[in-house]
């Protein structure tokens, strides 16, 4: 008989977000009988993704209108004292405190709401295992009840990205049967930097292999991708100042993503000369990403961001035997060696990105790096391998009785 696996969500299976969930799901459901509780719809009118016949899900536990779910959270039997504490910790670490008083109250009633949802504690009582896929529920409310499991992608335990305060990182779990499980070498360090004692097993994310991307032969032409939202900390438009420096070349800049500086964004990009053409996809479905990598010749995957977990989009370029160029930061540098592309500080210079970019095409054909790209894949991001090891931790956490 299947064990039971209680999953909560951001969102899923609710909207095109957290596809790389989607890939965890297909692999888990052989193994385990599972339940999807998202916590909110980021749109009215989004559609459920197709989940495996034995998956079941349910309705978002939190209604989309603020102002309900604020009520919600406030008028509630729900347990307040952990929250009460751990507005202490806001006026002693908070860079911020208007920002992280915000934080904080949007904190209390989130959770409290959940907290106090029928279907969240009958998730609780009837699942063997509880899965939080994002590290900001405030496990202590039900340790010692349940087998708990913590996906941490880096931003959670990341406090300079939270202006020094996140809401409930602080607490102390140390029950035996609380399991924290990084994505990344550098989230594992950050969540002992907050507790020694924290119990965690490296689980890292993984993709599958959709096929290889097709060797350039434009010589006139050369393609470079990026996929992410278009928000501050993704830096999307350190790619418009790089191609602005590329002279006497074609490029084609393809984004995938959409966010609060599309505007701003096509306003700079519209500004660069001709020899740059910028395509804008604006958000598509992932299934659309995978397939341009497929059929369309790519020369670089670009990714600039501030901070980062692992990306899940350049896995998926190294997949495809697309050469990276990529920040240090975060868990990247985990993924990505000179053999599949270049690695740079956060902090680098502009034509370094620039001067990449033109001597792309002698690189790939002088050093091989879309072979070496594709090893990377091969060695570090196969789905199925990585979730293995997520499998092998749930498996060998004890039957759990104590049910109160």
């Amino acid at each position: 008989m299947k064990r039971k696996l209680a999953i909560f969500s951001a969102s899923y299976p609710f909207g095109p977000t957290e596809t790389f969930l989607h890939n965890e799901i297909f692999y888990l459901s052989n193994h385990f009988e599972i339940e999807i509780y998202p916590l909110l719809k980021k749109k009215q009118d989004s559609i459920p993704q197709v989940v495996p016949e034995q998956v079941s899900y349910f309705e978002p536990l939190l209604p989309r209108p603020y102002i309900k779910r604020v009520l919600l959270g406030i008028f509630n039997f729900s347990p307040i004292l952990l929250f009460l504490r751990d507005l202490f910790t806001v006026f002693k670490t908070a860079d911020s405190l208007s920002y992280s008083l915000k934080e904080w109250f949007l904190y209390l009633v989130t959770y409290r709401a959940v907290y106090a949802n029928r279907k969240f504690r009958n998730a609780i009582k009837n699942n063997d295992i509880v899965y939080f896929y994002w590290a900001n529920f405030p496990v202590s409310l039900i340790a010692g009840r349940v087998n708990l499991a913590v996906r941490v992608h880096g931003g959670e335990v990341n406090f300079a990205r939270h202006k020094g305060y996140i809401p409930g990182a602080r607490q102390k779990i140390l029950a035996n049967n609380v399991i924290y499980l990084p994505i990344s070498e550098d989230a594992r360090r950050r969540i002992h930097a907050i507790d020694y004692g924290a119990r965690c097993v490296l689980s890292r994310l993984g993709v599958d292999y959709k096929g290889r991307n097709p060797q350039p032969t434009n010589c006139e032409l050369i393609t470079v991708v990026s996929c992410s939202n278009l928000i501050g900390l993704k830096r999307v438009h350190l790619i418009i100042d790089a191609l602005s420096l590329v002279k006497n070349i074609n490029v084609k800049w393809v984004h995938f993503g959409d966010g609060d500086l599309m505007d701003k964004i096509k306003e700079k990009a519209a500004k660069l000369s001709p020899n740059i053409e910028v395509d804008l996809k604006g958000r598509v479905n992932n299934k659309e990403v995978l397939e341009f990598y497929k059929t369309n010749p790519i020369d670089l995957f670009i990714n600039v961001s501030e901070t980062e977990g692992v990306p899940v989009s350049i896995m998926e370029a190294l997949s495809f035997g697309i050469p990276c160029f990529a920040t240090d930061v975060g868990g990247t540098g985990e993924i990505l060696e000179e053999i599949g592309g270049k690695l740079v500080s956060k902090e680098f210079e502009i034509d370094e990105l620039s001067k990449y970019i033109a001597e792309i095409r002698s690189l790939v054909q002088n050093k091989d790096l879309r072979n070496g790209a594709f090893s990377l894949w091969e060695r570090k991001c196969v789905a199925n391998e990585n979730y293995e090891i997520l499998r092998e931790v749930f498996l060998k956490l004890p039957p759990f009785w104590n049910r109160t």
